[in-house]
């Protein structure tokens, strides 16, 4: 985990069950029934799984169908790969952040940046001000340009 990390939780849904392992600090979605599931480059994330004891243990164990804090914000995650401040920010099939790529949906923008596999900031609020038409990265890259043009 990368050190000096400070999280800014603007939002905390209901916490909602899992019908598998889940390991916090990774995006997830509805699964479709009555839980959640990681939310991969398609999928629109509901928020990111969260711990806020920060206890040792990082899994929700799939027989426990646990109530797992949803969060959304400035909020940790755990990253994949290397991801600069400022890259728009998708996951992968185990929901973990990765730079996202054209045609996939935008989950965040990176606050912090990391070198491989670690953690960074990502702010989670991009879903909420950017229309879901242009909420892919050539989307998100031709409304800015757009703007700047303006």
């Amino acid at each position: 985990m990368a050190s000096g990390l400070m999280e800014q939780v603007m939002m905390t849904k209901t916490p909602l069950e899992n019908a598998e392992a889940i390991v916090h600090r990774r995006f997830v979605k509805y699964d479709g029934t009555d839980g959640i599931t990681y939310a991969g480059a398609a999928d629109t994330a509901i928020g990111i799984a969260h711990r806020i004891d920060n206890a040792a243990d990082t899994e929700y164990d799939a027989e426990a169908r646990n109530r797992i804090p949803i969060v959304r914000g400035i909020i940790e995650v755990e990253s994949a790969e290397t991801i600069t401040v400022g890259a728009a920010v998708g996951s992968d099939a185990a929901g973990k952040a990765v730079v996202a790529s054209a045609g996939e949906v935008v989950k965040g923008v990176a606050v912090t940046g990391c070198t491989g596999a670690d953690s960074i900031l990502v702010d989670t609020e991009i879903n909420t001000y950017v229309m879901p038409a242009i909420a892919t990265v050539s989307g998100l890259q031709a409304a800015l340009d757009a703007k700047a043009d303006a």
